[in-house]
């Protein structure tokens, strides 16, 4: 995955069946990601936590080449 060097976005959510360190992992990977982890979402976090999933995603969309974590929830433009 190191040799990856497209824009990556690794949208997760809390109560997702996937662990959160597997983001963590990935994120080690890929050096042009960015990590968010939906905290009331499930594997459906676009449905069932919309709040958190569509400002991550539109911040990685307007500025996706930062590297690292996005802002907190209540950080993140609604």
């Amino acid at each position: 995955m190191s040799g990856i060097r497209t824009p990556t976005l690794l949208l997760g959510a809390r109560y997702d069946f996937i662990p959160a360190f597997t983001y963590d992992t990935m994120h080690q990977q890929l050096p042009n990601s960015r990590v968010y982890i939906c905290p009331a979402g499930s594997h459906f976090a676009m449905w069932d936590d919309p709040q958190h999933y569509f400002p991550a995603l539109i911040s990685f969309l307007k500025k996706p080449a930062r590297r690292g974590q996005l802002p907190t929830p209540e950080h993140l433009p609604l």
